[in-house]
């Protein structure tokens, strides 16, 4: 149904891809969300 993968951005986090054509796909729920603050490096342009 998922795949969990390192996350590029936080090493310690983990990241689900999730198929969504998995017949169980019905039952996937989110049970918990957190804010997440972007640190701005991640967007300047790199020359």
């Amino acid at each position: 149904m998922g795949l969990i993968i390192p996350s590029a951005v936080l090493p310690l986090e983990r990241n689900v891809v999730i198929n969504p054509k998995h017949p169980a796909m019905g039952e996937v729920r989110v049970d918990e969300v957190f804010d997440f603050m972007y640190d701005e490096r991640m967007f300047l342009s790199r020359k």
